[in-house]
């Protein structure tokens, strides 16, 4: 007899223990109910707001830091001189400038369509180009494409300029919304 005759029955029959359990899902315990999560209220901000200067919300260093290294800063409006108005300002005139942006690239986007339909309907009428521009469609579809990356590309660098000034001078993120 080979090993194979042996080995293989042993086998499946471990395999076979192994895998029935003992027990069955209807005698497994059930599970443990979650405790329900706290909802916090705002009456409960308000029973709490008398005390509110009690947890240190308003409280300030007695000393100043000095700066260890030239290149740290005090985080510190008081010093910085950068309260939340100012960021508020900041956010407002960056979230005007983007949606401006954010018509540029609309206004590009519908020439471009347009310039694709225009392209679509002479392809299939003749194969002619625009020889007395010396332009042809596709190159003005292409300058518009780079238009209008550029001009999403300088609506997210301003956003992301706003929040890289913000957090470097410790705004909260809640000023800049």
């Amino acid at each position: 007899m080979s090993s194979r005759t042996h080995v293989f029955p042993l086998g499946f029959g471990l395999s076979a223990v192994l895998c029935f359990s003992t027990t069955s899902p209807a005698e497994d315990p059930p599970p443990r109910p979650r405790p329900p999560a706290r909802v916090y209220t705002n009456e409960d901000l308000d029973r709490v707001h008398a005390v509110r200067d009690e947890t240190g919300v308003s409280s300030v260093p007695a000393v100043v830091p000095r700066e260890a290294e030239p290149g740290l800063r005090v985080q510190r409006d008081a010093v910085r001189g950068h309260g939340e108005a100012y960021w508020r300002r900041q956010a407002e005139t960056t979230r005007e400038k983007v949606r401006r942006l954010g018509e540029q690239a609309e206004e590009l986007r519908m020439r471009i369509a347009r310039e694709e339909d225009l392209r679509f309907r002479t392809s299939r009428s003749t194969r002619r180009s625009s020889a007395a521009s010396g332009v042809s469609r596709d190159d003005r579809i292409a300058t518009l494409q780079a238009r209008l990356a550029a001009v999403e590309r300088r609506a997210r660098e301003a956003e992301e300029d706003l929040a890289d000034r913000a957090r470097r001078d410790g705004a909260l993120p809640g000023w800049l919304r």
